[in-house]
């Protein structure tokens, strides 16, 4: 029975039995709550990681104000007069209040690691800028290169310490610490695909008590072990007698005067109250809330991909393509030897596929199977792991020895540089599939991802390569080519080089 078709059944007379026992212990465990009711509250623990966190910073400012002063005299500076030695003590306090204003000590602020790394960028820019004024106006004699090397040494300080924090908070939440439990307002099909997100992700902090809904049959699980477990009207009791600090609204699960009505009702009762847009796989910087008359509008922001950003971006996939050619050549020579030394037949592969807007396109890759893999894959189709439009056998028969060490670090793939230069791919984009893939599975999805020019790495490599699920394959891809922009190609880039290294979900 479908999802939709479940919700719209009558209720048990065991169901309402089991809401009416809930409604009861609520009203038991609340108590009179009167019209004030208490504020669920975040666990203590997180106040103190926010002021370990503050302490950190603040550490690291005072070293590099010391990292300053050793580093400048060693280039030939002036040594920091003595004023300097105030402003190094001063600047430091200032600069953690500019972090704080800037959000770095709230956690919805920093959900991503390049939206905490933009932030310190602008926390940075504004303190440097703060600092200098107050001591053009007070007059003081600072010495310009101490301050200058001290700011440097601070930001990417930040950065490292920051990098290293977001690791233990990932690892804290995911043990089940420093986390916020979240009832979800709606358990209706975007609902569950929330519910089933935040599930994969505990690193977020996010524990999911479970939902309220108006359609679905009180005590069912939308999501295996997360039950219903009241109506809407029930959100606010049910808060307050199982300590739930956080509520999530569905924004499609309600229309709008319902939606209005249970926000009014959660803020009372002390809850944080956050909400969905209905938009799915579309990044957030995209958004711009503006006014419309007494309504808050989204404005989604469409992303450009011509101009002076299309330019760049080839820019960098001529320059890196060039320099890494010449770096690996060494491995693709090695590669060849070994590959000549193992099986008779050519060195290179040479296979089409779809690139930008269908266009056919010969992709080169170092030969890891035996000379006629070609023929001999109608016999493996049985064995297709893969449900979205490729083929993948975990234990393909027709890999040599040579061949699977060469997919394990991606060897094989070190040829497309020169697809690269050639304009056929980018560095970054969604991977070329082959042609039989394609035409025989072509769908809107599949299609979405001949908008851009294909990839020698994607967001789906770093996300899991071939061990991601087969649904992400396609999701990733098309958030790439909707969200595209120069910072998440510099992203994908960054994370490819310690999953190559670590040749983890290549087969």
């Amino acid at each position: 029975m479908g999802r939709a078709t479940l919700y719209k059944t009558a209720e048990p007379a065991g169901a309402l039995r089991v809401h009416e026992a809930i409604r009861q212990r609520m009203l038991d465990q609340a108590g009179d709550l009167g019209t004030a009711p208490k504020p669920a509250t975040l666990p203590r623990g997180r106040q103190r990681y926010k002021v370990m966190l503050c302490l950190a910073d603040f550490s690291v400012l005072i070293m590099s104000m010391f990292a300053g002063y050793w580093f400048y005299p060693v280039l030939g500076g002036d040594v920091v007069r003595p004023l300097g030695y105030a402003v190094g003590v001063a600047a430091p306090v200032l600069c953690i209040g500019v972090l704080a204003r800037y959000g770095l000590y709230a956690a919805r602020s920093v959900t991503t690691r390049l939206d905490e790394i933009g932030r310190l960028l602008h926390a940075w820019l504004a303190c440097v800028v703060i600092v200098a004024s107050l001591c053009f106006m007070a007059n003081l004699e600072v010495s310009r290169g101490w301050a200058a090397s001290s700011s440097v040494f601070a930001f990417f300080g930040l950065v490292l310490e920051r990098e290293v924090a977001r690791r233990v908070f990932g690892r804290l939440r995911a043990a089940g610490k420093l986390g916020r439990s979240v009832l979800l307002v709606g358990a209706n099909n975007e609902g569950v695909a929330v519910c089933e997100s935040i599930v994969k992700q505990p690193w977020l902090g996010y524990r999911i008590v479970g939902f309220v809904d108006d359609t679905a049959p009180i005590g069912s699980e939308p999501v295996p072990g997360l039950a219903v477990l009241g109506r809407v009207d029930d959100a606010g009791l049910l808060t307050q007698s199982l300590h739930i600090n956080t509520a999530l609204l569905v924004a499609t699960a309600n229309d709008a005067d319902r939606t209005n009505e249970i926000a009014t009702v959660l803020i009372d009762h002390g809850v944080h109250v956050e909400m969905t847009t209905g938009l799915r796989d579309v990044a957030p910087e995209r958004l711009k809330i503006r006014r419309l008359g007494r309504f808050p509008v989204m404005y989604l922001e469409p992303v450009p991909t011509v101009g002076w950003r299309r330019i760049a971006k080839r820019t960098l996939d001529i320059g890196l393509a060039t320099v890494l050619i010449v770096l690996t050549s060494p491995f693709m020579v090695v590669a060849a030897v070994a590959l000549k030394l193992e099986t008779r037949g050519p060195v290179f592969f040479r296979q089409q596929r779809f690139g930008h807007g269908g266009k056919r396109i010969g992709v080169y890759k170092l030969r890891t199977m035996v000379a006629d893999a070609e023929n001999q894959r109608e016999n493996l189709e049985v064995h297709n792991e893969a449900n979205h439009g490729y083929f993948k056998v975990r234990r393909d028969p027709r890999i040599t020895r040579v061949g699977r060490v060469l997919r394990r670090f991606s060897i094989d793939e070190l040829p497309q540089f020169f697809n690269v230069l050639k304009g056929d791919m980018s560095l970054v984009g969604p991977r070329p599939l082959p042609v039989s893939d394609v035409l025989d599975n072509m769908s809107h999805h599949m299609a979405h991802r001949l908008r851009t020019r294909p990839g020698l790495t994607g967001m789906w490599q770093v996300s899991g390569r071939s061990d991601a699920d087969d649904e992400d394959f396609f999701r990733l891809d098309i958030y790439y080519v909707d969200n595209w922009s120069l910072w998440v190609d510099l992203a994908v880039l960054a994370k490819t080089i310690p999953r190559v290294i670590r040749g983890s979900g290549s087969y």
